[in-house]
């Protein structure tokens, strides 16, 4: 699982979570980081947080969302956004 998430108090819970179930997560903080990431793995299932409150976030969401979508079709992909527009949905 990979996990896109700027928030580090999200990211620590999720993770430890996941750990916890038995699950292995790699945890990436922006869009040059899920680049690198997704040259070396492949992951069965992505979480991109989107508890971001400026419009920047918005885009970088977006961005890593279209990004993930064409290296890896076919991937499961989990958002959590305050709110959403149609390039997102």
């Amino acid at each position: 699982m990979m996990i896109v998430e700027p928030d580090v108090n999200i990211r620590i819970n999720l993770i430890d979570w996941l750990r916890a179930h038995g699950y292995r997560a790699v945890l990436v903080r922006s869009v040059e980081e899920v680049i690198e990431e997704l040259s070396d793995i492949r992951p069965q299932l992505v979480f991109v947080g989107g508890g971001h409150s400026e419009p920047r976030g918005q885009i970088e969401i977006s961005e890593i969302l279209c990004l993930i979508r064409t290296v890896c079709p076919g991937v499961p992909m989990i958002t959590i956004a305050d709110r959403t527009n149609d390039d997102m949905t």
